[in-house]
């Protein structure tokens, strides 16, 4: 499982801005990836898979969940697919 923070960045259609998303891995640890704020869920899983270094073949054992965060309160909207 990993978790993806929800980034709080206002992008739009035209900017070519890249987005940072906060991963947290199951093993307590975290990496920060910059996408493309229109990636599909699959290139972003693909994008954090890199980053970690995870063999290709092993990517798509694994989901997104997104954590929403509004100030103190966290929620989990479930899998991201």
């Amino acid at each position: 499982m990993l978790c993806v923070l929800q980034s709080s960045c206002d992008i739009t259609e035209d900017s070519g801005t890249e987005a940072n998303l906060e991963v947290f891995l199951v093993n307590g640890k975290s990496t920060s990836v910059k996408v493309d704020p229109f990636y599909r869920t699959d290139q972003v899983l693909e994008a954090v898979s890199s980053q970690i270094q995870l063999k290709p073949d092993l990517t798509y054992y694994f989901n997104l969940f997104l954590e929403k965060q509004d100030g103190e309160e966290q929620t989990w909207t479930g899998w991201c697919g």
